[in-house]
């Protein structure tokens, strides 16, 4: 029996053909919102089908019925929904999981990545006119997951000169290898573009603060309430595209230019992200709050949270009342300012050779921000006595002779001394053979140990200031070698920097060189007992008399990463459609 008799076995005979040899093919027609794509046939009163491209594929031949679904979007869409940034289109296609994006601030990269089917950014390839985009983030390689080094960066991509996405999601390896496991996104690019055209939009959140449940866990928690309407996280950019055909039609070039900016929106004023919520105790929810707080906080070693004290604004020491709000600082959308340029050409030679080349450029600066360092519990590099192991406390200096003395840490108060150097209120007055009255541990010279916990709110927000530069560059020629032989060789060179400054994070040891101050007997000034070069007294005792700038400035620890990668492709294929000759399988 042949395949033209059983349509089952036709089937069968095409899906065994097509999952062996290339990822995808079909006709497909989608729908205004390109959610599903349906196989086509060809009918007695259709017109002829002379040609079909299959995206991602080599193969290009009529009448093939797809194995996988293809989504396409289309220019007009993207147009339609107004979006400025690719990917907050796309997350919201059913097989994209939202990944690396502007509304990620810790524990972004500053990169826009695609993850489909939630398998992985690195799993899916992203391709520009069927040819790879190199990765975007050459830092990756060092960071907790160097896989994601290779996720492309589609910051990259003008979405002014988009005339169409197609998503496959399935035998994508098959041809590209394991970085397509969950599959292709190609960028189908508009190179036929004549004229000017200017493509400018701008925009601004709106949100009206309604939810009355929150402001009560607030306030229960004592943390800045939400109210009344904001505006803000403004976005605006502008494209400018020049195309133009020459050589009597045989030849187009086009470029663009291209700049975005968007300001910062902060979950501090959005009632549905003031803080985290969490279940607790006879209530549904409570905010959550860290007990890395300010005014400094003090535990007392032996029962832990359930003996913990803080400062008054006189200084007095007090069971703790203040937790710190670690949401409110957080970026709900990232400030980015981003520069792109590029072109697109080709020159018909004749019938057998026509060249082409694409050029892109992006430079891109962005920042995320979270919650304040600071010295954080069980993070102080101190010594037990007794063990020799390294202990968690800070250490802060008592001096011998009671209060006032010459090597006391002349921030201290009265309540402070007596509870850190005497032992009052603490309980656990049994640990460290030196001193057993103290709380903790004091050694000969008189300091103290203790568990502390101050967050640096005064030097504001950690954030990470990310840059990357990128440029890809394609030259080809393709063209017919005889009547029904084709060819396509290229080569792509592509290089992305990338730099991560990290600011505002803390030094440990800094801040307990900062934390035992004396008064210079011959000037009477607060100085760092040691002489450390450029250090600081750091006074987290006094809450009514913040740190110093010049204090914040010593404990700060910033930090600097740059990275590059380079990326070479050369890619060369010959297909040939041999039908008319008689020559294909069954």
């Amino acid at each position: 029996m042949s395949t033209e008799q059983n349509p089952i076995l036709r089937r069968f005979v095409r899906m065994a053909l097509l999952g062996g040899g290339a990822f995808a093919a079909g006709v497909a027609s989608h729908s205004a919102q390109a959610q599903q794509v349906a196989a086509t046939t060809t009918t007695p009163t259709s017109p002829a089908l002379e040609e079909v491209v299959v995206t991602g594929s080599r193969i290009a031949a009529p009448n093939l019925q797809s194995i996988s679904p293809v989504t396409a979007i289309t220019s007009e869409e993207i147009k339609t929904t107004g979006v400025t940034r690719i990917e907050d289109l796309l997350n919201s296609l059913p097989q994209v999981v939202a990944d690396q994006g502007s509304g990620l601030s810790m524990g972004s990269n500053g990169t826009a990545t695609l993850n489909l089917r939630g398998l992985g950014s690195q799993r899916t390839l992203v391709l520009i006119n069927g040819r790879r985009l190199q990765g975007g983030d050459p830092g990756g390689n060092f960071g907790a997951n160097p896989a994601f080094a290779s996720a492309a960066d589609i910051n990259q991509i003008p979405v002014a000169l988009i005339e169409r996405v197609d998503v496959l999601t399935g035998g994508a390896s098959s041809t590209y290898g394991a970085d397509a496991v969950a599959g292709v996104v190609n960028f189908i690019m508009n190179d036929h573009f004549e004229g000017v055209r200017v493509d400018a939009n701008v925009g601004i959140y709106n949100h009206s603060n309604h939810e009355g449940y929150i402001n009560p866990l607030l306030a229960k928690r004592k943390f800045p309430t939400v109210t009344g309407t904001n505006w803000d996280g403004g976005n605006k950019d502008i494209t400018v595209v020049l195309g133009q055909n020459f050589a009597d039609g045989a030849g187009h070039m086009e470029g663009y230019l291209g700049y975005r900016r968007a300001s910062p929106a902060t979950a501090d004023h959005r009632d549905h992200a003031a803080c985290v919520l969490s279940a607790g105790g006879p209530n549904p929810y409570i905010c959550s709050g860290s007990s890395n707080s300010a005014p400094t906080v003090f535990y007392d070693a032996s029962v832990g949270d359930a003996a913990s004290f803080q400062l008054d604004p006189n200084g007095n020491v007090v069971p703790k009342y203040q937790r710190f709000n670690y949401a409110a600082s957080h970026y709900l959308q990232r400030n980015d300012e981003r520069y792109t340029a590029g072109f697109f050409g080709k020159l018909r030679f004749n019938d057998h050779v026509e060249a082409y080349s694409e050029f892109t450029f992006m430079d891109d600066i962005t920042t995320g921000a979270y919650a304040p360092a600071g010295a954080f519990l069980a993070s102080g590099t101190a010594v037990d006595g007794d063990t020799g192991l390294r202990d968690g406390n800070m250490s802060v200096n008592c001096g011998t002779g009671g209060f006032g003395n010459p090597g006391m840490n002349p921030y201290l108060t009265q309540s402070e001394y007596t509870s850190f150097c005497l032992g009052a209120p603490f309980t656990n007055a049994t640990r460290g053979a030196n001193n057993p009255s103290a709380a903790y541990q004091l050694s000969a010279n008189g300091d103290a140990q203790l568990l502390l916990a101050r967050r640096n709110i005064e030097g504001g927000p950690r954030q990470d200031n990310y840059t990357h530069t990128a440029y890809r560059g394609v030259l080809g020629l393709r063209g017919e070698i005889v009547e029904g032989w084709t060819y396509d060789a290229s080569g792509l060179f592509a290089q992305t920097r990338s730099s991560d400054f990290h600011n505002n994070d803390t030094s440990t040891s800094a801040m307990q060189n900062a934390l035992f101050a004396v008064k210079d007997p011959l000037t009477g000034q607060i100085v760092c007992r040691g002489g450390q070069s450029g250090c600081i007294p750091w006074n987290i005792w006094n809450p009514a008399n913040p740190p110093s700038a010049a204090s914040l400035k010593y404990i700060s620890a910033p930090g600097i990463f740059d990275a590059s990668s380079e990326e070479d492709n050369v890619t060369a294929f010959v297909s040939g459609d041999r039908t008319s000759r008689g020559v294909k399988s069954p």
